[in-house]
């Protein structure tokens, strides 16, 4: 995981994961298919020109190694199966392809993340709701970091109220 950040963050920014982070924790914060969120703190006081929050903590997601490849693979031979099965889904599927592969740009939930954010920080539920602000001079295409949020996830609150 470290050495996929460095990687990403050298290769984007010229800087390595000691030049950004003081520490990471390697046990997940929670993981998916396509990656894992580990909590991270920001070195302190490195580089005043940037506007990321020097020493403090924040969320990094990491994009799992061959996620992208794998999930190509496997749509494929989902495709396949539904060319047989399923005659004229191809327009259906191609929009699904279309739609899921944005999922394996880290840049492109960033600049969600900061829309859904201004929404909700300008709605009725700005005091009930809070989406992480993307740290977007250190995001890649496979390392999104963002705003460390500590409470209750919104899944949590809505399946607490439904029950």
């Amino acid at each position: 995981m470290v050495r996929i950040i460095d990687k990403n963050l050298q290769s984007e920014f010229g800087q390595g994961f000691d030049d950004v982070f003081e520490s990471i924790d390697p046990v997940a914060l929670g993981s998916a298919s396509i990656g894992q969120v580990h909590q991270a703190r920001l070195r302190p006081g490195v580089d005043s020109s940037s506007n990321w929050p020097h020493g403090e903590d924040v969320a990094v997601k990491v994009m799992h190694t061959g996620a992208e490849d794998r999930f190509h693979h496997d749509f494929q031979v989902f495709r396949w199966l539904c060319k047989v099965a399923l005659s004229g889904w191809e327009p259906i599927l191609n929009e699904c392809y279309r739609q899921i592969m944005t999922e394996f740009d880290y840049r492109q939930e960033a600049d969600s993340l900061e829309f859904v954010r201004y929404r909700t920080m300008n709605s009725p539920f700005k005091n009930r709701v809070k989406v992480p602000q993307p740290l977007t001079e250190l995001c890649t295409k496979e390392v999104l970091v963002m705003e460390m949020l500590h409470g209750k996830k919104l899944s949590e609150t809505v399946e607490s109220d439904l029950a």
